[in-house]
């Protein structure tokens, strides 16, 4: 795994949202900065990830001059309030429902 790549678990497709899915990530936990490249492109996106066994202070994030010239000032985040489903649009037979991201900016 990268240092600041951001990575997600998806539950299989017979997954209920009563069931637990165990899902580990082994390994030491960085603190520090991280560069890590991010592309600006339109239809690219970026999932960064945390590596601290902390939250990330978002103005802090989108303040540092490193990170605003480069992601446009607002971030978005994933709340996973719904559960993934044929019925949402997307480019495969189950899909989650793009209402469950929000963004978030220095507004």
């Amino acid at each position: 795994m990268v240092e600041g790549k951001g990575y997600i678990a998806r539950a299989p497709a017979n997954h209920t949202t009563n069931q637990a899915q165990k899902v580990s990530f082994i390994g030491r936990p960085h603190n520090g900065k991280i560069t890590l490249p991010i592309e600006n492109s339109v239809g690219n996106f970026n999932l960064i990830g945390n590596p601290y066994p902390s939250a990330i202070d978002a103005n802090i994030f989108l303040n540092d001059t490193d990170n605003s010239t480069r992601i446009g000032g607002t971030i978005y985040l994933w709340s996973h309030a719904t559960a993934i489903s044929s019925a949402s649009s997307g480019d495969y037979q189950y899909n989650y429902s793009e209402s469950d991201y929000t963004s978030y900016n220095k507004l």
